[in-house]
């Protein structure tokens, strides 16, 4: 259940240009719209209809008319007549069959590709600590339910005869992959081979920094690039000295 749960979370992209579409000033029509963008699959994929499996391309679902229908409060006809409606105006494609309708999302990646590389890696936090928060919650119910249970057996005392204190809420540690890291480092006009090494150094160190578990990457590769930055200096420093002395003895 919580893959299907995580399946169903995440964004879609809706311009403001939509005040200005006809779709906008009916709220019914709007609300039928909004749920087939949500609907729509992420990505390619495969579903079993009666035993025959069927392609869906990214942007397109498989739906029926009659849960659509209920969706509105409106026939199974209304559906189709509105689904018509959004296929005249280029929103959609959709085709009816006796066993399912498949509905295609016109232009999908309008509302999906556009993210810009802060945005994706803003949103991608935001679900990791929303991920993070749900589990942490979990661990602190689960820990009430079982102190609850041993004071109910022990009539409220505990073994020791001293209060419990909870324990501390495990922390899932956010590890960015290496293609992020090039790209921050590309940001940044440091060689990608600087970052190669951050990402295998702390990949072999569990992304910790000394003793605690990294919270932020994006500072600890602002400092690693800040050493490699001195470094760099120095020894450009260093040659310029060398070339002055060695300038000296010829002179």
């Amino acid at each position: 259940m919580d893959n299907i749960r995580n399946k169903n979370k995440g964004f879609i992209l809706l311009h403001r240009q939509i005040l200005d579409h006809w779709i906008f000033n009916d709220s019914q029509k709007l609300r039928f719209w909004l749920h087939l963008l949500f609907r729509a699959n992420f990505s390619n994929t495969k579903v079993n209809i009666g035993n025959q499996l069927i392609d869906l391309e990214r942007g397109s679902f498989i739906a029926s008319l009659e849960k659509l229908g209920l969706l509105i409060n409106k026939s199974r006809e209304t559906a189709r007549a509105w689904l018509k409606l959004l296929q005249q105006d280029q929103m959609i494609e959709f085709k009816t069959t006796s066993k399912y309708t498949l509905i295609k999302i016109i232009n999908y990646e309008n509302f999906q590709a556009s993210m810009d590389k802060n945005l994706k890696q803003k949103i991608h936090r935001m679900e990791t600590e929303e991920n993070q928060a749900g589990n942490n919650l979990a661990q602190i119910i689960n820990y009430k339910k079982e102190k609850n249970n041993i004071n109910n057996e022990n009539n409220g005392n505990s073994v020791s005869g001293k209060p419990e204190t909870p324990p501390s809420p495990v922390i899932n540690i956010f590890k960015p992959i290496l293609k992020d890291i090039q790209n921050y480092f590309s940001e940044k006009k440091i060689d990608l081979k600087e970052a190669e090494k951050f990402f295998n150094y702390y990949e072999a160190n569990g992304w910790k920094v000394g003793k605690n578990p990294m919270k932020n990457w994006q500072a600890a590769a602002n400092s690693w690039i800040s050493r490699v930055d001195n470094f760099n200096s120095k020894e450009k420093n260093n040659k310029s000295n060398i070339n002055s002395n060695i300038n000296k003895l010829w002179n």
